[in-house]
């Protein structure tokens, strides 16, 4: 089961700023009474890729894959928290870094995060997020030899422990699945630990049912540990609420399972497990307000501040069924 380093990021550029505003008084009898306003910041974001060519891929179980966005309780569901009704409750693009991955995705690097996402269905700015969340873009840094390489996760997307694992992706410009293996040599190249986080997380998306937000923490928590969440907390239900993006009521249990990882995971001697703000922590590094992916036919755009499916459409009926696995 996979488990990353709890909150990786470290950029010196980060810095916590307070603004206060005083406002001073004065009285015929001398008294001073100063009153502090905290000023909170409110952050944004905002962004697009298509193709002359879609094909389309047949996928197990999720062709049929409505989802649904109202705020109507699921049948033995619990009620959705409030971080669902907030705006922006990931705080999506609130990173003073933005900057820093806009300058990283238009270097000869980036590049290839933009092929990659765009042969393998994902978005690019979410991988470049993600890869930001993990290693502050600095993929040297993260091999074998690398100050911050921490022995598990390697380079750029943090491939972890590479074993030479067979990944399976459907390649939607070739119009067949790919295989790539997770070898350290293979993970200590930029272009192909870029390629094998995309294939990755193309399988992600997939397992979840295309919930976004769930791929993106499985990155940190390993999907066992989100299908054994997922089942303890909703059961035959589970895949309704992973398929309502408004549905966000397994957020307390993240960080649950990080405070208490002992109580579901028989031997386990760290106080902690993964990152239990791990969505916020990569989506504040999102230089996009939407992220668009493909899965079983579809093109889906999902409003990552709402919480929100905002557009889904098929993209291609000529080549059901003919991609060979």
């Amino acid at each position: 089961m996979k488990v990353y380093r709890d909150n990786k990021y470290n950029n010196r550029k980060m810095k916590k700023k307070k603004h206060r505003k005083g406002i001073t008084i004065s009285t015929a009898f001398g008294a001073i009474v100063i009153i502090a306003l905290n000023l909170i910041p409110i952050n944004a974001a905002k962004s697009e890729n298509k193709n002359d060519k879609i094909h389309i891929e047949t996928i197990n179980n999720v062709d049929s894959i409505d989802f649904k966005n109202t705020d109507e309780p699921l049948e033995n569901n619990r009620k959705s928290s409030d971080s669902d009704k907030a705006t922006n409750p990931f705080k999506v693009g609130s990173s003073p870094d933005k900057q820093m991955i806009m300058n990283f995705l238009a270097s000869p690097e980036g590049q290839y995060v933009y092929k990659y996402a765009e042969q393998y269905g994902v978005d690019p700015y979410i991988m470049a997020a993600i890869a930001m969340q993990e290693t502050t873009l600095n993929h040297y840094a993260c091999i074998p030899g690398g100050d911050m390489y921490s022995g598990y996760g390697v380079g750029l997307m943090q491939l972890e422990s590479p074993s030479g694992e067979e990944i399976k992706a459907y390649n939607y410009n070739a119009d067949k699945w790919d295989r790539e293996y997770v070898t350290m040599e293979n993970a200590c190249d930029i272009e192909t630990n870029i390629k094998i986080g995309c294939m990755m997380f193309q399988n992600k998306l997939k397992e979840n049912f295309g919930n976004i937000f769930l791929a993106i923490q499985s990155h940190n928590y390993g999907q066992g540990m989100i299908d054994m969440m997922m089942e303890d907390l909703y059961g035959k239900n589970k895949i309704q609420v992973m398929q309502n993006y408004k549905d966000t009521s397994w957020l307390p249990k993240i960080e649950e399972i990080h405070n208490n990882p002992g109580i579901y995971i028989s031997g386990w001697n760290e106080s902690g497990y993964g990152d239990g703000k791990y969505l916020e922590h990569v989506l504040r590094f999102c230089i996009n307000d939407e992220a668009k992916f493909k899965m079983g036919g579809y093109e889906y755009t999902v409003d990552l501040k709402k919480c929100e499916l905002k557009d889904k459409f098929e993209y291609s009926l000529a080549n059901v069924g003919k991609a060979k696995r």
